[in-house]
């Protein structure tokens, strides 16, 4: 059986599916259980345009950085993305309702006080970290892709060592002074297992007497 979770995890995969389709961006709103299905679970997501939602606007925890935003532009588009789970039965429901196809949001950048706070929190997910920034008012038309993209940059000085993730890697490794203790390996290969044609390449190693596959 699915648990809450998984369950948010497959209502934000669906929200994430539907921003690449149609370029809006959906901001989670609440989630609750079905008075007559304990099993049922809803997700209700919003237009980050609509009037309804608008918030007071960012302000950066520290005031030498201080980077106001300027209000987006609202629609009373009662945009609203409506995903009912059943638990039990594992089947999705997702009804859509846009009344008023207005403007897209326009893409902005992200300003150097959000990096920061993402600089101060990159041992979180990204999703946590969007989540924070959401609380503290961040900028509705700053995607959650946007986040993500400079999570992943800004971690880079974690481990990132050389251009060639091969050198990078063997740099990384003598800096923490680890020993070599593999000679070789052997790797197994799957060919047209799948129904888009990827090739799946693994090497099976073995870490504290656990199994692990690295793809």
């Amino acid at each position: 059986m699915l648990n809450d979770n998984s369950s948010k995890n497959i209502a934000e995969g669906i929200i994430e599916q539907i921003s690449d389709a149609d370029n809006f961006n959906w901001r989670f709103h609440d989630e609750r259980y079905s008075a007559k299905n304990n099993q049922e679970i809803n997700f209700r997501y919003k237009c980050s345009q609509r009037s309804d939602c608008a918030k007071k606007l960012w302000k950066c925890f520290n005031p030498e950085k201080q980077c106001d935003t300027l209000p987006m532009k609202r629609f009373d588009c009662h945009g609203e993305i409506n995903i009912v789970i059943d638990l039990e039965m594992k089947i999705t429901s997702v009804n859509v309702i846009h009344k008023i196809l207005h403007e897209l949001p326009k893409e902005i950048g992200v300003p150097n006080c959000v990096k920061d706070f993402i600089s101060e929190n990159i041992d979180l997910l990204p999703k946590e970290i969007y989540a924070r920034l959401v609380e503290n008012g961040l900028d509705p038309e700053i995607c959650q892709n946007q986040i993500y993209f400079w999570w992943s940059k800004l971690g880079e000085i974690r481990y990132k060592r050389d251009s060639n993730t091969f050198l990078s890697a063997k740099v990384l490794l003598e800096e923490y002074n680890c020993m070599k203790i593999l000679e070789e390996f052997g790797i197994g290969a799957t060919y047209n297992t799948n129904n888009l044609g990827f090739e799946l390449y693994v090497i099976h190693v073995e870490v504290d007497g656990s199994g692990r596959n690295w793809t």
